[in-house]
């Protein structure tokens, strides 16, 4: 945040949208409680907004964290909570925050904050949605490297090459983000043949495969596949 704060109408989405998570948590507390002291977590465990936190990887995890401190900072400064103190036990990922804040004060606020997040979020998404825009990933965010590694935002995950692996995430990296594609069409482009009669299960493992890999180095499946139909994961959910 700057050295002059900010109105919430003008920060950046990643603070807005920072803000907003770190509220929605105090409201939740608020609603559990009488009291006007809450503990949140630093770190949640179910995202809200995934651009916060793409994927579940080490250095975006410790940004997350940073974001939604930084929210409670903002919300000390513009006086919506009147104290706040971390609690730890050395684990980073497990910190939690206790705060104090007036009730009616943190009302007042959130009325605001939801009217705001009405005009910046909701509304830009009814119009996307209208327009068949529902991407929040772009297709340069993916690629597929000569040393048979899948790259996404700066993450890698090592699929063996000359494989069905390989060859899936070729074919999809090359199409248009979220374009489904049939399982007879993958297996010809990968095979350069006629589908056989276990070409689904062939397909279905290697996906499944692929998932189980990136899913563990970076925190993401890329790819989905249902009703024998699979594409480029087009968002982050």
């Amino acid at each position: 945040m700057a050295n002059e704060v900010a109105p919430i109408e003008k920060l950046s989405q990643i603070n807005f949208l920072s803000v907003c998570d770190v509220a929605m948590d105090i409201l939740e507390q608020l609603q559990l409680s009488t009291e006007d002291k809450v503990t949140i977590k630093l770190i949640r465990n179910l995202i809200r907004f995934s651009i916060l936190l793409p994927a579940k990887a080490p250095n975006l995890m410790d940004e997350y964290g940073d974001n939604r401190m930084r929210a409670v900072i903002y919300l000390e400064e513009i006086g919506v909570i009147a104290h706040y103190k971390v609690l730890s036990d050395y684990n980073h990922y497990e910190a939690e925050i206790l705060i104090d804040l007036n009730r009616g004060s943190f009302n007042s606020f959130y009325d605001k904050l939801g009217e705001v997040y009405e005009k910046r979020v909701v509304e830009p998404a009814k119009k996307n949605e209208s327009q068949g825009d529902t991407s929040r990933i772009k297709s340069s965010d993916f690629s597929y490297s000569k040393d048979d590694e899948v790259c996404f935002r700066g993450l890698k995950a090592k699929i063996p090459g000359n494989t069905n692996q390989s060859g899936i995430c070729k074919f999809l990296f090359g199409q248009n983000l979220g374009s489904w594609f049939d399982w007879d069409t993958v297996y010809q482009e990968i095979k350069g043949a006629e589908p056989m009669k276990n070409e689904s299960k062939v397909i279905a493992d290697a996906v499944e495969a692929i998932n189980q890999k990136t899913e563990q180095t970076i925190g993401l499946k890329i790819i989905e596949f249902k009703d024998k139909k699979l594409r480029l994961n087009p968002r982050l959910s």
